[in-house]
């Protein structure tokens, strides 16, 4: 299963009141990808469409109905990693914006 079909699919799970996605080590994200730009884009994309999708209340009377429900993306790690994740980021020139990353030093 490709990594957005995973975000998308975690209403096989209870997800209470959101989704959290927790990243530990957030520095070794497409750390040796050749094509940076274009798998970071990807990446991005992925949890930007993850975040809308969890956004959007479903009520169509179903089963699978529930609220719209928030997706975070929590990077973890130390000021050094969440540096080199943000500068990383940025080097990509990807036209894509999250908002509400929360940084967290560990």
């Amino acid at each position: 299963m490709a990594f957005d079909e995973c975000l998308s699919s975690l209403d096989n799970q209870d997800p209470g009141k959101g989704i959290a996605l927790i990243v530990v080590e957030p520095d070794q994200i497409l750390m040796n990808s050749p094509k940076l730009e274009i798998e970071l884009e990807l990446f991005l994309s992925c949890l930007i469409n993850a975040a809308t999708e969890w956004g959007e209340k479903i009520d169509l009377g179903e089963w699978w109905d529930r609220p719209a429900l928030p997706f975070h993306m929590i990077l973890v790690g130390t000021q050094k990693q969440l540096d080199a994740v943000s500068s990383k980021w940025r080097n990509a020139k990807s036209n894509l914006t999250i908002d509400g990353l929360t940084l967290i030093q560990t």
